[in-house]
């Protein structure tokens, strides 16, 4: 291992933990445990950065792995929906629950006064009785709970109880854009009541290490863990590393370092990756000068791509009856030896998109 960790090097060693360097032949459960989940707010996200990740991905492996129970989808991480797989979510889910418990407390004036225990007291009889969408539950509740705002009714219900969207073999991606939660339990079994925190470090630094205690909040929404960085690293289960500008990061001992001149190859990232939401310094894969680009006011930023290991400009897919038009955004020009791969691989996706669609056009710039 290098005594310091240069940008490149720290790019293409998340990069390659994140199934990104080089699309795995391993299949997509195993791209999703190594991925440490994937940010599912929408179904179509998770299955385009699994085609990013596994080679010769197709949406049906994911209808198959989610009515098989090897991947679920429901809230995680950040309180967010990501798609795990069975035991990563029966391993980690109560480890978030303390960040859950405080946005639900921090729903205030919203609840108009309603106590969230008396609002999950009714909620938890109707799932129960079968899966039903958040609106519904919302719905139900809202007649019970006037004071309160039907959205943060829904949130206490979400965030307080472990629930899992229930599959569809009829939507392309797993579940339909509104499918129904049920309690976790239903679907994967037990959770682990009384989880090690141990394990969110190492699954942090698997799956997008190096990082810090701060890069593992970001990455989890979970507090604190300084004090058991510290007795990992005295067990000798972590070990620091420096970084080109000073920094010291956390990393497992055998975890994959490659060299910064590994090949990168254009890769294109759904709306919301955990690439670009883990890390409180995120200069390891966007040039911060490149972050205005791709805020947003309403928490919708745009999805990216990715040119030699970094994130290079935005795209957006518009379509008709007919045909479907991939416009790619650089943020800087794009250089003439990666050009052909961009369009190349902008083709592909959008015949993943849109294989019913015979039109279909990659316009760069």
């Amino acid at each position: 291992m290098p005594d310091v960790l240069d940008l490149a090097q720290l790019n293409r060693a998340t990069l390659a933990r994140q199934g990104l360097l080089e699309r795995s032949t391993a299949g997509l459960v195993h791209v999703v445990a190594q991925a440490g989940g994937l940010q599912a707010q929408s179904p179509q996200a998770p299955a385009i950065g699994l085609w990013s990740r596994v080679a010769g991905f197709r949406s049906s492996d994911l209808v198959d792995a989610a009515l098989a129970g090897a991947l679920v989808r429901g809230t995680s991480l950040r309180g967010t929906l990501h798609l795990h797989t069975a035991d990563d979510y029966r391993a980690l889910r109560m480890l978030v629950q303390p960040q859950l418990d405080r946005t639900v407390r921090s729903l205030g004036r919203r609840l108009g006064g309603v106590d969230p225990e008396a609002v999950l007291a009714a909620g938890r009889p109707l799932l129960e009785d079968a899966p039903r969408t958040i609106g519904a539950i919302k719905a139900e509740l809202a007649g019970r709970f006037a004071a309160a705002e039907p959205q943060a009714l829904g949130n206490v219900v979400r965030m307080r109880l472990q629930l899992l969207m229930q599959p569809d073999g009829e939507a392309r991606y797993g579940w339909a854009n509104v499918a129904p939660f049920t309690p976790a339990t239903e679907l994967v079994g037990a959770l682990d009541a009384h989880p090690d925190p141990r394990l969110f470090v190492r699954r942090f630094l698997s799956a997008l290490g190096p990082g810090t205690v701060q890069d593992v909040r970001a990455w989890s929404g979970a507090p604190g863990l300084g004090d058991v960085t510290r007795s990992m690293l005295e067990a000798g289960e972590l070990l620091e590393v420096t970084t080109h500008d000073g920094r010291t990061l956390l990393d497992l001992p055998d975890a994959p370092r490659p060299p910064g001149d590994a090949p990168a190859g254009v890769r294109f990232l759904p709306m919301w990756d955990n690439l670009l939401l883990s890390h409180a310094d995120r200069s390891r894969v966007i040039d911060p000068a490149h972050k205005p680009h791709i805020a947003n006011l309403n928490g919708m930023p745009p999805p990216t791509y990715l040119v030699d290991g970094f994130v290079h400009g935005t795209w957006k897919v518009e379509t008709t009856r007919t045909a479907a038009r991939l416009q790619l955004v650089p943020f800087s020009p794009v250089p003439a030896a990666a050009q052909e791969a961009l369009v190349h691989e902008g083709e592909a996706l959008l015949a993943f998109l849109h294989p019913d669609l015979e039109g279909r056009q990659v316009r760069l710039g």
